[in-house]
């Protein structure tokens, strides 16, 4: 397949696992359209172009989850590659997710974390959503397998969240032994919830955390805690979520001019320069391409805090990982 290098630039996990800079987001759907209450949170349909878009344009890592039901555009476009020769499995990174907590509108693939018998039926989930997973990408392995959420929504009962948390990773650290995963994480966890997964006896520390991470949404001590103890933090909603204003920030447009790069450029230069992944995601093929376009420049240090400084230090339009206990 064509496209650049830009897609091949890598991190390596703890693990030694190589995993790249750049992945593509494949959570398809329109978050901001009126009129849109009534119907699916996500639009699956949409992988069928979008996934060959991004592969065409250099894209070596695809982000999905259980929940997002891209699972089987995803495992058609890689076979129909792989069927081609135009990529074998080693040259492409494979993430997912399990373990979505209930909520409207999401149909199915997710847990009902309120059920009275969740402690005793969990595992058995998790695990059968892992196998499905599997089966609906035509993998043998996943690269990357995610605890996608650490709990239920407004969830208060931090005793037992880490119960069924620790539960649940219990089945992770097993996906990894038997090698249906080269690498295991979590996504939306707080310091707190990692250092209590640490605490309560996990075998394998996360070799990923995928929070929301951009200029306006910054979790300072989560982001510490992961340098600190060796996990990855993976940055999704880079640019901000649909709709969002973010990019026509005024410091961001002057250092795109001063930089001769875009303002998306600049966030997601910012972003990799602090040693993150990056999860972007666009429907323009070329856009794309110039989004993983940021690895012959620099920011200058007073720059990167200038723009670390325009931090809100909440999400404007997700939920935030500490609203869980």
């Amino acid at each position: 397949m064509s496209g650049s290098d830009n897609g091949k630039k890598t991190i390596t996990l703890a693990n030694g696992v190589e995993i790249p800079t750049f992945g593509f987001g494949c959570a398809f759907g329109d978050w901001s359209s009126e009129g849109r209450t009534n119907k699916a949170i996500f639009s699956p349909e949409d992988a069928w172009t979008q996934v060959p878009r991004a592969l065409r344009a250099g894209v070596r890592h695809l982000d999905t989850a259980f929940c997002y039901r891209t699972h089987r555009a995803i495992g058609a476009t890689l076979g129909a590659a792989f069927r081609k020769g135009e990529l074998k499995r080693d040259e492409v990174f494979v993430t997912t997710k399990v373990f979505h907590p209930a909520m409207p509108r999401l149909y199915g693939k997710t847990i009902d974390l309120k059920a009275p018998d969740v402690l005793e039926t969990v595992q058995v989930q998790v695990r059968r959503d892992i196998y499905a997973s599997l089966d609906e990408l035509q993998l043998g392995w996943v690269d990357l397998l995610l605890v996608h959420w650490p709990g239920d929504f407004g969830s208060t009962d931090r005793a037992f969240n880490r119960r069924l948390r620790l539960l649940v990773w219990r089945v992770m650290e097993e996906a990894l032994d038997r090698g249906m995963a080269r690498a295991i994480g979590v996504s939306n966890f707080t310091e707190q919830h990692l250092a209590d997964l640490a605490e309560d006896g996990a075998v394998v520390t996360p070799h990923v955390n995928q929070i929301e991470v951009n200029p306006y949404t910054q979790w300072t001590a989560i982001q510490e805690y992961c340098q600190a103890n060796g996990v990855l933090v993976q940055a999704w909603s880079p640019m901000g979520s649909t709709g969002s204003s973010m990019l026509r920030d005024e410091l961001l447009v002057a250092l795109a001019e001063k930089y001769g790069k875009n303002p998306g450029q600049i966030v997601l230069r910012w972003l990799v320069q602090q040693d993150m992944g990056v999860l972007p995601r666009s429907s323009n093929e070329a856009r794309i391409a110039s989004n993983m376009d940021v690895f012959d420049f620099e920011i200058s240090e007073a720059d990167m805090a200038a723009i670390t400084a325009l931090t809100k230090g909440r999400s404007l339009t997700n939920p935030s990982p500490y609203d869980i206990a």
